[in-house]
């Protein structure tokens, strides 16, 4: 299972009418509907400890939420992002627990994004702003114009639909706010990242749309070549960067720019642990240097850590290694 699956399943076993609630008002339809207790507190951070953005914190078992009131729709993201941790939290599918239990550093937090955009942004409502045509700029500030969501979850959200390789840029100023990605795709753009003076994104201004074959700089200098949809809202500019070209920016595509469209090469792939057979066309772990399957989403480092048989205490029902049960009980119980 992937994070994204992970996500939609969370949102999907929620009331359809408990998620129409919260679309159109978050914070009372969680009160109201779910029950929970959601307090605005000024002491908490402006950003999580372990690398979250959403400026909130969940009691699952007090049924609390808390989240710092911003006076905007921040707070709607910050409220359904809790949300997210609640639902994570409720988790009973054994197979699930044992999989999240190896995610790396923050995965749970990109789960929970993904949450709270789905919830602040339902298919119905994606599809309406679109109408019918592929993540853009002038698409984005229809949904964040139509919907309670915030500026980040409209990005999280369009990432989530585009077709190939991209990334959803929130800028302010010239500089990237947010981004949001598909899948692995790199080189794209990170928080606080200048865009260079000469870059087609750097030129959109208030309620003006840009179409253009333009292209990305990664960490080692090498650029990669995007299609850029983007529109200028007041001060923030949402820019949709594809390496497909969905917008027509180009009349003539020639063979060339085809054989240069990434530096990851396409393989053929059969993974080991659910059999998946096919090409593959992503990076590798950055800690084991493998691939991950598109179906199973293990890579080296996964099957390493099932290869240990991790097995549940009958007692405290915490994960442990198998080896380490003994008559089933882990040894802080034996």
């Amino acid at each position: 299972m992937i994070l994204a699956a992970w996500a939609a399943r969370l949102v999907d076993e929620l009331d359809s009418t408990v998620c129409a609630s919260i679309a159109a008002n978050p914070i009372p339809a969680i009160r109201d509907e779910l029950g929970f207790k959601v307090v605005a507190s000024q002491h908490l951070a402006d950003r999580r400890g372990d690398g979250g953005w959403c400026d909130g914190h969940s009691f699952t078992e007090e049924g609390v939420i808390l989240y710092r009131p911003t006076g905007s729709r921040r707070e709607n993201f910050t409220v359904t992002h809790e949300l997210g941790h609640v639902l994570i939290d409720g988790e009973t599918d054994e197979d699930i627990l044992v999989w999240s239990a190896d995610l790396p550093d923050g995965s749970l937090e990109l789960v929970c994004d993904q949450i709270a955009s789905r919830l602040l942004l339902p298919s119905d409502m994606v599809t309406s702003a679109l109408d019918g045509k592929h993540p853009s700029g002038p698409g984005a500030v229809a949904l964040f114009r139509d919907s309670q969501a915030s500026r980040r979850a409209v990005a999280v959200r369009l990432a989530q639909l585009l077709p190939c390789e991209g990334f959803v840029v929130l800028a302010v100023d010239g500089v990237v706010e947010f981004a949001a990605r598909q899948g692995d795709t790199r080189p794209y753009a990170w928080e606080k990242d200048v865009v260079p003076p000469g870059h087609p994104l750097a030129a959109v201004g208030d309620g003006e749309v840009a179409v253009a074959e333009t292209g990305w700089a990664g960490p080692n200098r090498t650029t990669r070549r995007y299609y850029m949809s983007a529109e200028g809202d007041g001060e923030w500019t949402f820019a949709v960067f594809a390496e497909r070209d969905l917008y027509g920016a180009v009349a003539l595509h020639l063979p060339e720019e085809e054989r240069t469209r990434s530096s990851v090469e396409t393989r053929d792939f059969r993974c080991p642990s659910c059999g998946y057979s096919g090409k593959l066309r992503t990076w590798s772990c950055n800690t084991c240097g493998v691939r991950a399957c598109p179906r199973c989403s293990k890579c080296g480092c996964s099957r390493k850590e099932e290869s240990l048989k991790r097995a549940m205490c009958s007692n405290c029902t915490k994960f442990v290694r198998g080896d380490l049960l003994v008559g089933g009980l882990c040894d802080e119980c034996r």
